[in-house]
């Protein structure tokens, strides 16, 4: 059976975000789940799909299983931070995130403020040590965020008509990532010279 995809898109954009949100989307056929997905992304629900339900906060993890907390916390900085609510599971996604940075060997320590040090939510903070932060932060891109980005991308793109898409310049649209890549290397390589360290650099690499 043909789907008309103006007319679903219009139904789901008239739904409020609780009864868009109870739509089990397993049931849709594909066409469906990318109008759906659609919609979910231009309202930033996009959590509510990835994550399993809501777990209570008197199922925080037990930090000791951690054991003791390391020496460069105090100077830690925070690579990611979910507040627990309602459609959320931070324990889990903080789990995915521990894990991407075990691979690569990134010290890391999760810590949780409890509701009545953050209003009504609990905190969880994702900690790594303040000189691994930005390669934390790249693993994470790559592991995490990055597939969930393409997912909601190829969403996007499926909802706009040929004429839509054939508008558009890939150029364009990583513009601005390629300013931001730019941007790091050239403060890195700034930094290098101002400490006269970058013909240290070019010779380690011969």
């Amino acid at each position: 059976m043909d789907i008309d995809l103006g007319k679903l898109r219009q139904q789901y954009s008239m739904l409020n975000d609780e009864a868009l949100l109870e739509i089990d989307r397993e049931e849709l056929v594909d066409a469906a789940q990318q109008v759906y997905d659609a919609e979910l992304h231009s309202r930033n629900l996009r959590a509510a799909r990835h994550v399993a339900p809501l777990v209570g906060t008197d199922e925080l993890p037990d930090l000791e299983a951690q054991g003791e907390a390391p020496d460069w916390l105090e100077d830690a900085i925070a690579v990611m931070s979910i507040a627990q609510t309602p459609g959320s599971n931070p324990a889990e996604q903080m789990a995915d995130a521990r894990i991407a940075l075990d691979q690569t060997r990134i010290p890391n320590y999760l810590t949780v403020r409890e509701p009545a040090e953050h209003g009504d939510n609990a905190l969880y903070e994702l900690m790594v040590p303040a000189s691994q932060h930005l390669n934390a932060l790249s693993v994470l891109d790559q592991k995490l965020f990055n597939p969930r980005m393409e997912e909601d991308w190829k969403a996007h793109f499926a909802t706009m008509t040929d004429d839509e898409l054939m508008e558009l310049d890939a150029e364009d649209l990583v513009a601005g990532l390629r300013d931001r890549i730019d941007r790091l290397v050239r403060a890195y390589e700034d930094e290098l010279l101002k400490r006269g360290l970058a013909e240290l650099e070019t010779g380690s690499g011969d």
